[in-house]
């Protein structure tokens, strides 16, 4: 298999295969337009929905069904035999309707909102299909996150005493700082004092009943960090897989995924050891590890844009290829002991093809923005791409 090479053509590197489902978050835009298409063709066989499968832009209003975008993004997946991480089942954004009122009528609403979209899809496309198209499920996003501040990513970090759902900095349910947990966080413990796992364990249930032969993961924020990190959401599945076992449910949590929001400031050792650490953790555990969003990787092709307009100076971008390229050697190194089974690696989805389409945080749309991707907007490819995929695929 010849190299992934950056071109100066708009000619696109030869179709390869990893032995993880690979692919991208993307809107309905990168379908629409030539060159992400041609790289979906290429590349892609697992997609994520970004945004239009999240619930605030499903279920705007109790009762109220907005399935449009999702059934064009389902359709256009399904037609070339892809598969979805459903992204998400639940997190902090869904609309206040849905947390208003007591903890029995927030499941209830869950409950309404996910069966009909359940009802919705097998009717679209025949239960077969449903079931093999929906390989993931996020049961919960962004519900344990804990950040360590300044010494994050540190290979020696030491765990700390793991605290999941509530951290002790921070005030609101399940460690987020987004004010509609707060009374959700009021609703639990009126109802059973520490009961977030119980909760988490409850959706996690209600996601195995509708999509039944799908994954179920936790998706999280920089548990790629450190050890203490990764400890606080290893434990939250732990007290999660606990509840679900004393409810006498059939589900459990297979796969734990990471946003991959790797420091600007990070040696390549410490990609290799926070990885490291991340990947041992989900073995150790019987989890599927995944990178859902990594985002460090739109750090791209000497364009200085991170997330959302932050700027980043040169002497740091010129080092992210060698940090993409680490990150490219411990997954090859992995799957290589690990190609299947326990521990075995289950995603790694960056957003978005290219630079013609990028993620906009508070948009229902996607819009032409200079956040850099893995391809520029005429297709080639970036020093961030080729040298994670090359490693990746033990071409160098």
């Amino acid at each position: 298999m010849p190299l992934i090479v950056t071109s100066k053509r708009r000619v696109l590197a030869p179709q390869y295969s990893f032995p993880f489902l690979f692919g991208f978050a993307v809107s309905n835009d990168a379908f629409l337009n030539q060159i992400e298409r041609a790289i979906l063709d290429r590349h892609a066989v697992h997609f994520v929905p970004e945004i239009c499968m999240k619930p605030e832009y499903l279920f705007p209003a109790e009762g109220e069904y907005n399935f449009a975008a999702a059934d064009t993004f389902v359709l256009k997946v399904s037609a070339r035999g892809g598969t979805i991480r459903l992204h998400t089942f639940f997190w902090a954004a869904m609309r206040a309707w849905v947390f208003t009122g007591t903890l029995a009528q927030v499941k209830s609403r869950i409950t309404v909102m996910w069966t009909a979209f359940r009802d919705h899809y097998v009717s679209l496309l025949g239960t077969t299909e449903f079931n093999r198209l929906f390989k993931v499920v996020e049961v919960a996003n962004e519900v344990c996150r804990k950040v360590s501040g300044s010494s994050a990513g540190a290979p020696g970090s030491s765990p700390a005493a793991a605290v999941p759902w509530k951290t002790s900095d921070q005030a609101t349910y399940l460690g987020l700082t987004n004010d509609q947990y707060a009374p959700l966080y009021a609703k639990f413990e009126a109802d059973t004092p520490g009961s977030g796992p119980t909760f988490v364990a409850w959706l996690a249930h209600l996601a195995h009943s509708l999509f039944p032969s799908a994954i179920l993961q936790l998706n999280d924020g920089h548990s790629e960090w450190t050890h203490e990190a990764t400890a606080n959401q290893i434990s939250a599945i732990t007290t999660t897989r606990a509840a679900l076992a004393t409810m006498g449910s059939t589900a459990t949590i297979d796969s734990l995924g990471c946003q991959g929001h790797f420091a600007p400031w990070q040696t390549p050792a410490q990609v290799r050891g926070a990885a490291e650490i991340f990947l041992q953790a989900c073995y150790d555990n019987f989890l599927r590890p995944s990178w859902t969003e990594p985002d460090w990787t739109t750090y791209g092709n000497g364009e200085a844009v991170k997330d959302w307009g932050e700027f980043i100076p040169d002497d740091v971008m010129a080092s992210q290829y060698a940090r993409a390229e680490e990150l490219g050697k411990v997954m090859r190194e992995w799957y290589l002991a690990h190609p299947s089974g326990r521990g075995a690696i289950l995603e790694f989805t960056p957003w978005m093809p290219s630079d013609n389409y990028a993620y906009l945080k508070d948009t229902d749309t996607m819009h032409r923005t200079a956040a850099p991707t893995f391809h520029d907007a005429q297709g080639n490819a970036k020093p961030t791409f080729t040298r994670w995929a090359n490693a990746a695929l033990g071409l160098t």
